[in-house]
């Protein structure tokens, strides 16, 4: 007669709940990584400034490229200078859109490493009236 072979399932059983425990953690971890990844904002620069030595207050506008979509940064007032905020980071280069009611007055495109060697602050050209007047002359 053949010899009966008995098996203990009860301690199969016992090791397989180990793994499974592992196995669940781990896809649960990767999970919550995908969800964060997926529902993370974008990066920002904490303060960007904004020098306006002009006679005449602007709207001051910033994007990654010209043509991108902006992000208003905000009213600028003559003779003043503004810390801007989180802003949301616009890469390797930043355009600086200045505009006033009679329209855009200057694009200034400036590199990120420039941005942190002047501890991010932008300085505003000093003929934003005279240009803003020559706009509103071509109306």
């Amino acid at each position: 007669m053949p010899a009966a072979v008995v098996t203990d399932t009860r301690a199969a059983r016992s090791l397989a709940r180990p793994a499974l425990i592992v196995a669940g953690l781990i896809v649960g971890a990767a999970f919550l990584w995908l969800v964060l990844e997926l529902t993370r904002g974008p990066d920002m620069v904490p303060r960007v400034s904004i020098a306006n030595p002009s006679s005449i207050d602007v709207e001051v506008d910033v994007s990654s490229t010209a043509g991108s979509g902006t992000l208003g940064l905000g009213r600028l007032q003559s003779g003043t200078r503004h810390a801007y905020e989180d802003v949301i980071d616009q890469g390797a280069r930043w355009v600086f859109t200045i505009s006033s009611p009679a329209g855009r007055l200057a694009r200034l495109e400036v590199d990120r490493t420039t941005l942190v060697e002047n501890d991010w602050t932008v300085r505003l050209p000093d003929n934003l009236a005279r240009q803003d007047e020559a706009t509103r002359s071509r109306r």
